[in-house]
This record gives structure tokens, sequence and C-alpha cells, in this order.
């Protein structure tokens, strides 16, 4: 019977039919990993069997073809994508094909914060760094300068020539209370608070990103319909950012614990590139922001599979902010078995990458995830030992032997259950 393991072995000794056999059985075995998270990609790119390679993704192109490029940019517990190995290790031919076949992954950054684009440069792989310029960009989510911009456009001061939305946005941008009031009361139409500037920002992007709360209630009173400005509120910039997310953004949490008050559905409401506030608000630490994005049970059905989605637990304990974390499972304790693309789920995530104050929360809080099995079969306390923060001589009973043991935690937890 073919599996993940034969796949894996297929792929490390350059057997290319056998691991295209092996996914005709079950394409998805290719998006499982071994227990330092590498998938079959991984392993024939750290080999340089770039026939494997191309075998594998012609298979999968012609009828799982999302399957295959999202597994392109998985990272491994390194963060390290298959574009990343194949340049390590100094095969140049993997690496340009893989480049070629899945661009995104160019500028992906692994845990030392390095690109393929940046390790083909040090490794003077200069024609592919020609061909890698041609083939992916850095894409941009976000512009603080087209706020900036088009601000100074309209003009420092007051003008009595301006048309009235830019008056609108400039008085959103100060907090002009009195001067939003005579605009909408002379000539309200939703009309003007629709209205997109270049970067397709309306008036609420504006005054969310300077943090003008009451700029915000003032509007919405004046609106006298709670749905239009909920929708509003849901409006995207031309990349698919909302108000909520330029709040953010501008670093204005509690402007934007106000706006998920009145619009939660913004919460989990993804821009182009597929990161939604939720994900902004964990990257930047806003744990009050957090908790009250999860403590809202009117989107908690939505909001669980959103955040299962975007492995929101898993990024939580990379950022190594312990309250962020805690925001996260007090609102949405079933996370605790949700896996990443790996299989893997947040406390052998944790246990692998050393986070020790996260790993201590996570077996208090949640004692039974201990004997849990990821998807590849293996407990946390083997993510542990493998990531090198446990001595398996310690879970023998050995206590003299113990030099890299991090977790004792986790081993008490695991004898208590297994005794």
């Amino acid at each position: 019977m073919y599996g993940a393991d034969e796949l894996l072995e297929a792929a490390l000794e350059g057997r290319a039919e056998d691991a295209v056999e092996i996914l005709t059985k079950d394409p998805t075995l290719i998006q499982i990993g071994d227990a330092a998270g590498d998938t079959a990609f991984h392993v024939a790119a750290r080999a340089g069997h770039d026939t494997t390679i191309s075998k594998m993704i012609e298979f999968l192109e012609m009828n799982h073809g999302k399957i295959s490029r999202d597994t392109l940019c998985e990272g491994n517990a390194e963060g390290d994508t298959p574009l990343h190995l194949a340049l390590k290790n100094g095969h140049i031919d993997a690496a340009t094909l893989l480049a070629k076949k899945e661009p995104r992954v160019i500028y992906k950054l692994n845990m030392d914060r390095v690109s393929p684009f940046e390790l083909a440069q040090r490794a003077g792989f200069h024609d592919l760094c020609i061909q890698m310029k041609r083939l992916g960009r850095p894409k941009s989510q976000f512009l603080r300068s087209d706020i900036y911009l088009n601000l100074v456009r309209m003009g420092l001061s007051d003008n009595d020539n301006d048309e009235e939305w830019i008056r609108l946005f400039k008085a959103a941008a100060r907090g002009k209370l009195s001067v939003i009031a005579q605009i909408l009361d002379e000539d309200f139409h939703l009309d003007i608070l629709r209205y997109k500037d270049t970067a397709k920002c309306t008036v609420l992007h504006i005054a969310a990103y300077y943090g003008q709360t009451k700029a915000l209630m003032t509007i919405a009173e004046l609106m006298q319909s709670e749905s239009d400005f909920k929708k509003l509120m849901l409006e995207g910039d031309r990349f698919g950012n909302t108000p909520l997310y330029y709040a953010i953004e501008g670093g204005q949490e509690k402007t934007a614990i106000y706006m998920v008050k009145v619009a939660p559905r913004a919460t989990y409401k993804d821009n182009n590139q597929g990161d939604s506030p939720l994900c902004l608000a964990v990257n930047k630490g806003y744990s009050d922001l957090v908790k009250t994005m999860t403590a809202n049970q009117s989107i908690k059905k939505h909001l669980l599979s959103h955040a299962k989605n975007v492995f929101i637990a898993h990024t939580a304990l990379e950022k190594r902010n312990l309250d962020v974390l805690k925001a996260i499972m007090e609102g949405l304790p079933e996370l605790i078995d949700s896996p990443n693309k790996k299989g893997w789920k947040p406390l052998s995530f944790g246990a692998f990458n050393g986070y020790f104050d996260e790993v201590c929360y996570i077996v208090q809080e949640f004692p039974e995830c201990v004997m849990i099995k990821d998807g590849d079969g293996t407990y946390p306390i083997h993510k542990a030992i493998t990531g090198g923060h446990v001595n398996p001589s310690s879970i023998n009973g050995d206590e003299s032997v113990q030099p890299t043991q991090q977790y004792p935690i986790l081993c008490d937890e695991w004898d208590d259950d297994s005794a």
C-alpha cells in the first residue's frame, strides 16, 4: 500500500515514475511532510532531482493544479520552500524549474527572513536572478503613500473651490466633525460616501487610518441606516483592504475595536492577497483587538472557519506573543485541534520550534492535546525531540541526562498519560 512515506522515499531517490504512480493513487500525499515538515517537493529539491520535480508537477497540474501550487509555496519547519532548498544546496536546474513553475515563492521569506532571490544572489547565480526578476515581483498589499499623496494633491488647506468629496476626505482625516456634518447635511446622499479616490479609498478608509473614531461615529449617525454603514465598512480599496484593515495598519487599535463592534464581518474579510484584519491584528500583536474579534458570537462560525483556513493559531505562536495566543485560544478554543498544511497542530508546532512559554500555556489549558496525534501519526513530544528541545532519555526515566530538555511539562504529561 502506497502512502506518504513511500512518496518521500521515491522523491529522495529520484524515482520519478514511482513518485507519479503513488500520486495517481492519492494526489493529496504531496501535501504531507515528514517530521521536519519536508514534503516530496522539498526532498526532491534538496537532492536536486529536477526530473522528479518536473514529473510530479506535470501530473498534478492536469487535475490538481491548486494542490501543486500551494505545496510549492509551503515552507517546512524552518520556513524553507522547495525553492529555498534547491538554492541552498546549489541545484540551479531544480531552482530554475521551481521558480518558473511558482513565481510567488521567489520573494517568500523563511524563518531567517531570507528569500530565494537573496539566496540566488549570494550564490552568484546571475542568470537565474535575472529570470527571477522577470518572473516575480514583490506585491504590495497596502501603500501608506496612497493616502498621503492623495491628501497632498487635494491641498493642505481648506479651499472653497474643492469638490465636496475632497472636502469630506480632508475633514475625515483631521477629525473635523462640524465640516463633515455640514457637507452631509447640505446635500446628503450615499454617492459622496461611496466615492473612491485613485487608490479606491472611501472616506471611511481615510478616517480609519488616522484613527478618527468620532468622525466614523458622526458619519454613521448621519447616514441613519445601520445596514448601509456596515456595507460601506466592507468596501475594499484597490488591494481589497477594508477600512478596518486601514485602522490596524495605521496603528489605531482603539478605532479598530470600535469598527469590529459595529461591523464584525469585516474581521475575516480577506484582501486580494488573502490577508484579513484578523491576520494583521495577530501579526501586529494587538491582543485587545484580537480579543474583541474572537469574542463576538454572532460571527463565530465564519470566523472559526477563516481562522482554520489561515492557520491563525500557528501564526500567533510564530509571533511569540503570549497575550495574543491567549486571546485566540480563549475566543476560539476549537483551534487547538486545527492543523496547518503539514498536519501539525498548534502544540506540535510550538514544541518543534522551541516556543517554551506558549507550549506551557497550551499544555496547562489543553492537557488532552498532548496525547493527540498529528497528521503524520506522531505526537507533540516527537516534534519536541526532533526540534532538539527534549532529550529522549528523559522520557525513559533517566533524570540524569537531560541537556536539551526544555519541556518538562510536556514529558510529565506524557509520562502521566502513558503510565
